[in-house]
């Protein structure tokens, strides 16, 4: 078990030997199983046509193997953030053709350490592929140039004030030290955070961009109306 908050260890110990200490044990020692669950592999685009409403619904997802360390993974969240100011720009404000696109990424340490980018929005299905085309030459332009300075200045400052608020919650502390001892990592990574935050570079993310923007591992899925 995992406590945080603001409490005395001795005044709480009473509680959790009465509460927690009863609880029956089989003795068993619990593991997670690989059930061969993998995603596929290609280049995979899908058309589906389901309800009557005018709208359209788009998803991207790319995925691939992951070097698993906090560097790989704080470098992985300032791209996609990168990426979803410039989605922004171009599908919502440029192109008026979106609400509110959502661009996002994620590892996983088990069974196999992969990531896992998500792009979706809805939109006026007659202009999907137009905006599926942005999107991916977004992603393109990321790979080929880099970040500019004002977005990486923006991203970086965002992530450290959402850090800076985190650490007054307790919820922060729960996940990130679970976290931590779920992955066999050093828990004192999060004072360092900080300084990690700071250094990334234009580099690391044109780097990032080019690790996992893999093009040839693609799945686009696009919904329409049954009418269409």
């Amino acid at each position: 078990f995992v406590f945080v908050g603001n409490f005395k260890p001795d005044q709480i110990k009473p509680m959790i030997e009465t509460y927690l200490g009863g609880l029956p044990s089989s003795g068993r020692k619990e593991n997670w199983k690989d059930l061969g669950i993998r995603p596929p592999t290609g280049v995979i685009d899908k058309a589906v046509r389901k309800g009557v409403e005018e709208k359209g619904q788009v998803r991207i997802v790319l995925t691939g193997p992951f070097d698993w360390n906090r560097k790989n993974r704080l470098d992985m969240r300032a791209m996609m953030d990168v990426l979803d100011i410039r989605l922004r720009e171009s599908l919502r404000e440029d192109k008026g053709g979106v609400y509110s696109p959502a661009a996002f990424g994620s590892a996983s340490h088990f069974p196999q350490p992969t990531y896992s980018i998500n792009i979706l929005y809805g939109c006026d299905p007659k202009r999907a592929d137009e905006l599926v085309a942005a999107t991916l030459q977004a992603m393109k332009q990321l790979k080929a140039n880099g970040p500019s300075a004002d977005d990486l200045q923006k991203v970086k400052e965002m992530t450290l004030r959402e850090r800076e608020t985190s650490l007054k919650e307790n919820r922060y502390w729960l996940g990130t030290l679970q976290f931590y001892y779920l992955n066999h990592e050093d828990p004192m990574q999060i004072i360092r955070d900080e300084q990690m935050i700071k250094d990334i570079s234009h580099d690391d993310v044109k780097r990032a961009a080019n690790q996992y923007f893999n093009m040839n591992n693609r799945i686009t899925v696009v919904m329409y109306p049954e009418t269409m």
